[in-house]
């Protein structure tokens, strides 16, 4: 089917179901997001000195993987475009956390990078639950927002650990 139509695509499995454009474009937007998260979480745990932050965010790193799996399963029930590595902006965003903590030499830079970065991961997920997802898609989307969520505010209140 021609995505530029707008209209709904089938599921791969269920010849009856359908996903809508904008289903199809927020997923495959969360899936280069996560992708994106990957590196950025990989990046920020190699950046900062301490270690109980290193060791955050190569968890969450692993779990954001997780994500990006359980978002490909998701794409694979229908022809979302799910392919892509992550995002030129990833890329940019990653380069300026190197070049900014190299010059500082201070966790903080990384750490506010970080909560810029998971704030952006709540609001594409937000949007993604604000269109006609699949009733299978709804509860995986959610639990991972509510860790993001979570990872968000333990980030923001850094000081306070």
């Amino acid at each position: 089917m021609d995505r530029s139509s707008g209209g709904v695509y089938p599921l791969a499995d269920d010849p009856e179901g359908s996903i809508s454009l904008d289903a199809s474009s927020a997923l495959t937007t969360l899936i280069n997001l996560v992708s994106d998260g990957v590196e950025g979480l990989a990046k920020s745990a190699e950046l900062v000195e301490d270690d109980v932050a290193r060791s955050l965010f190569e968890l969450w790193s692993s779990e954001r993987r997780q994500f990006l799996a359980d978002l490909h399963n998701i794409a694979a029930r229908f022809s979302a475009d799910d392919e892509e590595p992550g995002t030129v902006g990833g890329a940019v965003h990653r380069a300026w956390m190197t070049a900014k903590s190299a010059v500082t030499g201070d966790d903080e830079a990384v750490i506010e990078a970080a909560v810029r970065g998971e704030q952006t991961a709540i609001d594409a997920y937000e949007d993604a639950l604000g269109t006609d997802l699949p009733d299978y898609a709804r509860p995986v989307i959610q639990q991972q927002l509510e860790q993001i969520r979570s990872i968000h505010d333990r980030l923001t209140n850094w000081d306070a650990v």
